[in-house]
């Protein structure tokens, strides 16, 4: 079984030249997150999960951030452009927690914030639509 949170978050721009994007995490899910992580989580705290925007799925891990107490989720640059995000943007994000065997997206309780409760995968959250032709894939 696999555990999955969907929330709502800003992107927004890592000052500096590298050009990082991030969604920080709400504190909340930060919080489930950690706790439901803690047998998983990796060098420096990372935690391996796959996210979703839009309809594009990646693996990837969040990483602690100690100045929001929270996990911050990095949003690659073909991500952003498939589902039109840019910086100051509002996204809708899925995120399933990777816990080194499990298949992400299986049925289990997700866990939501700002969000109500559901059974499984939203039918109509940022993760509704199949792995396809546009999917960024795994």
């Amino acid at each position: 079984m696999t555990t999955s949170y969907a929330f709502r978050a800003e992107l927004w721009l890592y000052p500096g030249e590298a050009g990082w994007h991030f969604i920080t995490l709400p504190r909340e899910v930060a919080e489930e997150l950690r706790e439901d992580a803690a047998p998983f989580a990796k060098a420096f705290g990372s935690i391996k999960v796959t996210a979703c925007i839009a309809g594009q799925r990646w693996s990837t891990s969040v990483f602690p951030d100690a100045a929001s107490g929270s996990y911050l989720l990095p949003v690659k640059k073909a991500v952003r452009t498939a589902a039109g995000l840019a910086a100051g943007d509002t996204a809708d994000v899925e995120l399933v927690l990777e816990d080194g065997g499990e298949t992400p997206g299986l049925s289990h309780p997700a866990k939501h914030a700002r969000v109500n409760k559901k059974q499984g995968p939203s039918e109509d959250g940022p993760c509704s639509k199949p792995n396809g032709p546009g999917s960024l894939g795994n």
